[in-house]
């Protein structure tokens, strides 16, 4: 009932399932993850250190307990759950160490350190899955798939696993699958509202606006103030020719995230759009600022050029874009 999205039904079950035998761990474990579907994260925890109490190096309990800490935004408390579980099981140091290569851009060797772990255990579905996610560093995307796709198929309740898969796939171009995917992943994680607006960028890529836009609105409902579901939905109101309700959509994203140039670069698109006098000071200041990316920096040089363009300054609209296309080249070399 859990991979079939049908939780209040599992909940039932398994609330009574811990009744008639409380001494089972991995009905503790099922429990919190019902919980954690519908939102219940107190008793999902609650749950999952029941389990805990009744086997205290479970590595599955300790592992959902984890990934539970995260996606409530309790990272210390994650980080130790993390290192119990590396402490237990020396595989998840090695795999732990390959992660930090593959941050640091050591990614040959990081792949040598998991390759290793595979040829040790070739169903590791952990190993599996950083195996992936390595390739897809190093834009290996094909191969990144194959291994994902061992992955789900051995874990079919591995929800990152399915997170990482689609990724591979979007990159591939191949939106249908990447958000059939990533639906199975959001079956085990309903409350994931990265994985939500995630979904809604595939779909409208693949030319589902309607549905793109059910999928953002989803994960607003999680996280009302998610700039990249905000921003995403802006694109699909845009298309959709609600010019007024994506200009709030755009709006509502950059007071999120205001150091984010994209979104500036959004509104100056719009036919009609003009920054009023504190937006225009503001794009100003960021640039000047030295604070951002490269990329965000590029984007705000192109909203002001735009800006100019449509003051009929064309002489600093011409020394904006001229900036941000400068930038540009900074990133492509």
């Amino acid at each position: 009932r859990l991979r079939q999205g049908r939780y209040d039904d599992a909940l039932t079950q398994l609330v009574a399932s811990v009744r008639s035998a409380p001494e089972h761990i991995d009905t503790h474990t099922h429990l919190g993850v019902a919980f954690a579907a519908l939102g219940r994260m107190s008793e999902a925890e609650e749950s999952l250190r029941a389990a805990l109490l009744l086997e205290p190096n479970n590595e599955s309990a300790l592992m959902k307990l984890s990934r539970l800490q995260s996606l409530q935004g309790h990272e210390e408390e994650a980080h130790q759950t993390r290192n119990r579980i590396i402490e237990l099981n020396p595989r998840w140091r090695t795999l732990q160490d390959a992660m930090r290569l593959q941050a640091d851009g050591s990614h040959d060797e990081a792949r040598k350190r998991v390759k290793n772990l595979l040829r040790e255990d070739p169903d590791d579905v952990n190993a599996l899955h950083y195996m992936g996610d390595i390739c897809m560093s190093q834009g290996a995307h094909n191969d990144a798939e194959a291994f994902l796709r061992k992955a789900v198929k051995l874990a079919p309740d591995f929800a990152a696993a399915w997170n990482s898969l689609s990724i591979s796939l979007k990159e591939q171009g191949k939106f249908a699958a990447a958000a059939e995917a990533l639906e199975k992943g959001l079956q085990l994680e309903p409350r994931n509202a990265d994985w939500h607006s995630s979904l809604g960028n595939y779909l409208l890529a693949w030319g589902k606006e309607d549905e793109a836009l059910a999928a953002f609105e989803r994960a607003l409902e999680i996280v009302p103030n998610h700039a990249g579901a905000l921003h995403s939905k802006g694109h699909v109101l845009k298309t959709l020719g609600n010019q007024d309700e994506a200009i709030r959509a755009y709006r509502a994203a950059a007071k999120g995230r205001p150091e984010l140039g994209e979104i500036y670069w959004s509104l100056a698109n719009l036919k009609t759009f003009r920054f009023d006098a504190e937006e225009v000071e503001f794009m100003q200041s960021q640039i000047e600022s030295g604070d951002l990316t490269t990329e965000s920096t590029l984007n705000f040089c192109y909203a002001m050029g735009k800006y100019c363009e449509d003051q009929d300054d064309y002489p600093k609209a011409f020394e904006y874009y001229s900036r941000g296309a400068a930038l540009k080249r900074e990133i492509v070399s």
